[in-house]
């Protein structure tokens, strides 16, 4: 299997900044942008960094972990440990529904494993993150809208 860097490098920094930016516009908080070009920036260099590293399956878990982790907590400053938590558990659910949407989506259909792979991934990850960013929103909308919704009859 080839890789190029320039493909693993751009594919990386670009889901990278969409997951941060999410994860952010979800929890209610606004990130610099400097940091959070960092911030992606850090999350590429591992990505790209980890798989030339030979570590036993549980030690590489182990590190994508910490290292997902701390990088949320670089894009912002937190007011509480609860914000952060809240902030690192959506980074999370939006990691795996985006890993796991593109990796479907590859397994269904295995003709764009070629280069076209590239754009397809880009707009593959903005779809699922955008997406997942707009269903929550609704959802959380909608229940609050519920909350104050109260049966009447004019009469």
């Amino acid at each position: 299997m080839t890789v190029y860097i320039e493909y693993a490098v751009l594919d990386n920094f670009i889901i990278d900044w969409l997951l941060f930016r999410y994860t952010l516009l979800l929890v209610g908080m606004k990130g610099k942008k400097g940091r959070l070009f960092l911030c992606a920036s850090a999350g590429t260099a591992f990505a790209v960094a980890l798989p030339l590293l030979a570590l036993p399956l549980w030690a590489e878990l182990l590190l994508k972990a910490l290292s997902g982790f701390l990088l949320v907590l670089w894009i912002a400053r937190y007011p509480s440990a609860k914000k952060y938590f809240a902030a690192a558990g959506v980074f999370l659910l939006l990691t795996f529904i985006t890993g796991g949407a593109l990796t479907a989506f590859f397994n269904l259909f295995p003709a764009f494993g070629t280069e076209v792979c590239v754009g397809v991934i880009l707009l593959g990850a903005w779809l699922v993150s955008a997406g997942a960013y707009r269903a929550i929103r609704y959802l959380y909308r909608r229940k609050e809208i519920h909350n104050h919704i109260v049966d009447c009859e004019i009469t």
